[in-house]
């Protein structure tokens, strides 16, 4: 096979546009396409305009900005070098290979399954086989993707493809190189009295030939000039230029400055800096307030400029890890600016199979979702790929704090001298690119490796000596000194989940990883009634749980075929990649609703109960998401007489899809909210009140974050029946709130509450609150009585959707504004643009007023007739 193709880019995308394969995520081609990823692939190319002059540079290097994975390069026949990890930038000289105008680059690309197979068996002879062995056969993915440097998905996952892309999927270059060249900067910065210190670590690349480089350096911030001096660097000695200090290999030199920025408009080089520093603050707690710093160095031999432009923010970063008075364990939680926040938010995978189709629109997308559900955190998973530049800049804009685990994910890892040396470099070069981000907030050296050690996931126990080595020497000897020695303005943990400081103090693997006295959990529950808070644990800090649900059909319609749309299908099935995950859902389902019957005398309509389920499985999702999250929510301020609780983080998995499937993301593939999205935005809301049974009481609850002054705050507790829009019993409680995060303001028992408002059963009845500052909504919730299986009252809903008005928007379409009505309650009401993107400004909601207005904001341009033409509604009494 021989095809044209695009650098940046991967061998799937090229093969699709050239009509070799079709779309790689339709239906089974995950399975189809198999032979792609087993296959080797070579690109190459003849290029021109290479004069005589360039080839006078002292040195001539290749850059390789990203190699998929393991490859062999050739300039003109030559070998210049190899690469075997993705996340690395390479560098290979190649002045004695290159000819004047016209030359030939090859790359010989080596099947990434059939490398990893072949390293497992080498270590496999020269040591032990190191675990886990394959992905379950569920996945129908590809083996041993602990053995190779790449995204760990690629090789399948319990809700991903195997694709395990080959390519130049970042940028590749020649440059001509005769003096110093600024490759990296370093940025660190302390607050102290009255101001900021920042600490600038750069590191010049030297033309190893010359022994002696003259220069300027040029450090500006948002224009103002805050050093100039012209240096001698020489790569034999170490000199000090005033308060200037460089040391000098004879490949890279490594300068540091410091300086006082502050109101007093001191600095310790004894120039004035006339600027008044404003802190970065999280989403909901401030201003993302971001400074650009320019750093040049002109040769004074060569008059040739380089530079390195960042965006900075000034802010705080603790981890809090204290003992807690008359309880056993730790705090686990962060401070930012001095202030305590508890982090609400989710966990992000790689936004694609395919990273060259990744686009910044999209990436921008995904985390403007998280944002707009006030967000405030997101966890980079292991699993996946350091993220592009602009991945960190939106989450730097947006206030989107990143807990950033290190690429390593479910599984023991080889300790070879080369696998160190390359995760060595790997560490290194991914620390200086990355550091510099306000947004980034922690560094944790693996996702579930420390627990799956310790609780024997992968039948480590037999070998356990030799593992527990492997993963100190990796994890504690070599990646740890690497990222502290670059980087000590963040906290770094091992692994997650661990439990912090008592892991280390138990030599950095503790017994129990997944202690709720200390750090955080991961905690995952599929059998059981997972809309009741006492299925939950209490932690310190939750940073992995979470419920699956189904893609909407539109987004599943575009990928399959009209005989897949059965619940029970093929397709179903092959989507399905958790371990028996349809018929948890199924049975999830059931706990509290029914399967709709869709048989008449003509028939059973498959299609119409697929499109059912996929419904019911959101609502599933949503409402479990809600009860874990607000159960967290509300032990802020709470400590049970086991220790318990104080819990300051709830990161749901997951945010967004890799494809379009069954998972736990609330964002489907394309960026469509699912039902749990929209739950999201209320119960990650500023202000939320919270209701929940305990032992035949109601109790209410009031979560703040951030937390808010004291004020007259309004709670109504209106009781319904199903079968009315009149509310059988409405109570106002006028309260004073306290300025805490989390506040019980009345517990009352249930009994008497159904008395009060003369209804004489559970199943007739449920609870309905609201939150009010004067006559401001700041929040609503309701409380189930009974499961909708068993509810009497119940009746189907004349729902009606009209568009009334519509008006520009700020993503390139319009905000249109809906009327929807109803003549009886309506549980779960779901709006779909279907083929319009876009998203609610409120959706799956339950409906107990006649008339309730909604904001559609479109992500493209459409018309009011586009909008009145794609709309449907829908609720879970109307499927029945």
């Amino acid at each position: 096979i021989q095809v044209k193709a695009n650098v940046p880019g991967g061998v799937y995308t090229d093969l699709q546009n050239n009509n070799i394969i079709g779309e790689p995520l339709y239906r089974f081609n995950d399975i189809n396409y198999r032979w792609v990823g087993l296959d080797s692939w070579s690109y190459s190319r003849n290029f021109t305009g290479v004069p005589a002059k360039f080839l006078d540079h002292i040195q001539i290097n290749l850059l390789c900005e990203g190699l998929d994975t393991v490859s062999q390069i050739f300039i003109n026949g030559f070998v210049v070098g190899n690469s075997d990890n993705m996340f690395i930038n390479y560098k290979f000289d190649v002045k004695n290979y290159l000819k004047e105008n016209l030359n030939n680059i090859e790359i010989r690309f080596e099947s990434p399954a059939d490398y990893a197979k072949n390293q497992y068996e080498i270590h496999l002879i020269k040591k032990y086989a190191v675990p886990p062995m394959c992905p379950l056969p569920v996945q129908n993915g590809e083996c041993h993707m602990n053995f190779i440097r790449k995204i760990q998905s690629s090789f399948s996952w319990d809700w991903g493809p195997a694709f395990p892309s080959v390519g130049i999927w970042k940028n590749i270059s020649i440059e001509g190189l005769d003096d110093l060249k600024l490759t990296d900067v370093i940025v660190r910065t302390k607050k102290t009295n009255g101001g900021w210190l920042i600490d600038l670590q750069m590191f010049l690349t030297s033309a190893w030939y010359q022994d002696s480089h003259n220069g300027v350096l040029l450090v500006y911030l948002d224009s103002n000039k805050v050093y100039e001096k012209t240096l001698k660097v020489s790569v034999e000695k170490f000199e000090t230029v005033q308060n200037v200090s460089f040391i000098v290999s004879d490949v890279r030199s490594t300068i540091t400055i410091r300086y006082f920025i502050g109101k007093l408009k001191k600095w310790i080089l004894h120039r004035t800096l006339d600027i008044n520093i404003e802190e970065w603050w999280p989403n909901g707690y401030g201003n993302q307030r971001l400074y650009n710093l320019n750093i040049s160095y002109i040769s004074q031999t060569t008059m040739k400029t380089t530079s390195k432009s960042l965006r900075i923010g000034f802010r705080t970063i603790e981890l809090i890890q204290v003992p807690i008075t008359n309880a056993t364990g730790l705090t686990f939680f962060f401070q930012i600016n001095g202030k305590a926040i508890f982090l609400k938010g989710s966990n992000w995978i790689p936004a694609d199979s395919f990273p060259e189709k990744i686009t910044t629109t999209y990436i921008r997308r995904l985390l403007k979702s998280a944002k707009e559900t006030h967000m405030n955190a997101l966890r980079v998973w292991g699993g996946g790929m350091y993220e592009s530049g602009d991945f960190y800049q939106i989450a730097d804009e947006l206030g989107i704090m990143l807990w950033h685990d290190l690429m390593y994910a479910c599984a023991m890892y080889p300790n070879s001298d080369n696998f160190l040396s390359s995760v060595s470099v790997e560490v290194t070069q991914q620390i200086k690119r990355l550091q510099h981000h306000p947004s980034i907030l922690l560094w944790s050296g693996n996702n579930e490796n420390e627990a799956a050690l310790m609780q024997n996931w992968y039948q480590t126990a037999s070998n356990f000596d030799n593992f527990k080595r492997d993963y100190l020497q990796l994890y504690i000897s070599t990646i740890k000194p690497i990222v502290l020695s670059l980087d000590n303005t963040r906290p770094f943990i091992t692994s997650s989940p661990s439990n912090g400081l008592e892991s280390e103090k138990e030599g950095g693997l503790a017994a129990n990883p997944q202690d709720e006295h200390y750090g955080d959990v991961h905690f995952y529950i599929y059998i059981g009634d997972t809309w009741n808070w006492k299925a939950f644990p209490i932690p310190r800090f939750t940073s992995e749980f979470g419920f699956q649900s189904w893609s909407s059909f539109e987004t599943l319609q575009s990928v399959s075929e009209p005989e897949d749309w059965d619940y029970d299908s093929k397709f179903s099935s092959s989507r399905q990649h958790h371990l028996l995950g349809n018929n948890e859902m199924y049975l999830g389902i059931l706990n509290h609703m029914r399967i709709p019957d869709v048989c008449t005398v003509k028939g059973c309509n498959s299609t119409v109960r697929y499109k059912n389920i996929l419904y019911l499985t959101q609502i599933f999702q949503a409402v479990s998401l809600k009860t874990e999250t607000e159960h967290y929510l509300r032990h802020q301020n709470i400590l049970n007489s086991d220790g318990k609780g104080n819990t300051m983080g709830a990161l749901y998995w997951q945010l967004n899809d890799i494809w379009q499937c069954p998972s736990w993301a609330s964002l489907e593939y394309g960026g469509k909210w699912k039902m749990a999205h929209y739950f999201a935005e209320k119960f990650f809301a500023p202000q939320l009140i919270s209701p929940f049974e305990s032992d035949g009481k109601l109790d209410i609850f009031l979560v703040t974050n951030p937390v808010i002054p004291s004020m007259t705050l309004r709670m109504v507790l209106m009781i319904y029946q199903w079968k009315s829009l009149e509310p059988l019993y409405v109570s106002n409680t006028t309260f004073v709130n306290k300025e805490i995060a989390s506040q019980k303001l009345l517990e009352i028992s249930i009994d008497e509450l159904l008395n009060n408002a003369q209804c004489t059963n559970r199943s007739y009845c449920f609870f309905y609150f609201q939150l009010l500052n004067d006559t401001t909504q700041l929040s609503s919730n309701w409380l189930l009585l009974s499961n909708f299986s068993s509810a009497q009252g119940l009746k189907a809903p004349n729902l009606k959707v009209t568009v009334t008005d519509e008006k520009p928007n700020d993503e390139g379409g319009s905000d249109f504004k809906l009327e929807v009505t109803t003549d009886a309650v309506a549980p779960f009401v779901w709006l779909e643009a279907f083929g319009i993107q876009g998203r609610f400004s409120d959706n799956g909601f339950l409906l107990v007023n006649a008339t309730k207005t909604i904001i559609f904001h479109s992500w493209q341009n459409a018309t009011k007739s586009d909008i009145s033409s794609s709309l449907s509604i829908n609720s879970l009494l109307n499927i029945y």
